[in-house]
């Protein structure tokens, strides 16, 4: 696999419709790039062609902040863009391995379910999910100003349920409070529309779990673990949307992690 993958930044000048790409994009082959004439043959480099060769497109927002924005940068900047450059790339190579795995399948075919919990068959996602436990990005989803990060889930809960005195039972230990009205909350960028009994919860991903993944100490302890289990994040501020009887409420508290 590693003598026929390839990486790339997607050009500067190609502009792809909204939400083509966002911070990565696996295609089973060079052929199937939609800006392929950007690049001429001479670009690539030499690959094992008897097999299957995935091409993975990293966003050019990547390429744009360690060229011109990495020297002027906060070192928490330069810790959050790593770490999204990191992940995305081993997410892309998850999906790149699965085109390995069924070479030259149909793009109509979903891929595989990597556990039970898993809520779409969607491989990179499912390797984020057990590798970090949660979803993470930055909350201004850029790269080039790359602001704080937040992990996101949303679950559906049953009647009964619903965050009441201050208490969720999805989250024991956690002390929710009621968030009060706010200036310009009816241009609230909150989906209303989410269907009752759905919940999104946001968490803050504070800066000492990104620099945890950059020191060799927490590489050392997890060579030596008999099984592999994420760092959690620790104490950190938690956002709870829940939409119940057709009223959406927000709730925050701290997650003491």
């Amino acid at each position: 696999m590693a003598r026929s993958v390839t990486f790339h930044f997607v050009p500067p000048a190609y502009e792809p419709d909204i939400g083509a790409l966002v911070y990565g994009m696996t295609y089973q082959d060079r052929l199937y790039l939609p800006y392929r004439n950007f690049f001429n043959n001479s670009d690539w480099p030499s690959i094992d062609e008897s097999q299957v060769c995935p091409v993975i497109a990293l966003s050019t927002e990547f390429q744009e902040f360690f060229v011109r924005v990495w020297d002027t940068a906060t070192p928490s900047k330069r810790y959050r863009a790593s770490f999204m450059l990191a992940s995305t790339i081993v997410h892309e190579v998850a999906h790149a391995y699965y085109h390995h795995a069924r070479p030259w399948h149909s793009d109509d075919e979903l891929e595989p379910y990597h556990t039970l919990e898993d809520s779409k068959p969607e491989l990179g996602f499912s390797w984020e999910k057990w590798a970090f436990g949660v979803l993470i990005n930055p909350c201004n989803h850029s790269i080039t100003n790359i602001g704080a990060l937040a992990s996101c889930s949303e679950v559906r809960f049953q009647p009964g349920e619903e965050t009441r005195s201050s208490e969720c039972k999805e989250f024991p230990g956690v002390t929710f409070l009621p968030s009060q009205n706010w200036k310009g909350d009816q241009w609230s960028t909150v989906d209303f529309n989410r269907e009752n009994r759905t919940r999104l919860v946001f968490r803050a991903v504070p800066m000492r779990w990104v620099h945890e993944w950059f020191d060799k100490r927490c590489w050392a302890d997890a060579e030596t673990s008999e099984e592999y289990a994420p760092n959690p994040l620790g104490p950190t501020l938690m956002l709870n949307f829940e939409k119940a009887n057709g009223r959406l409420r927000c709730f925050y508290g701290v997650d003491a992690g």
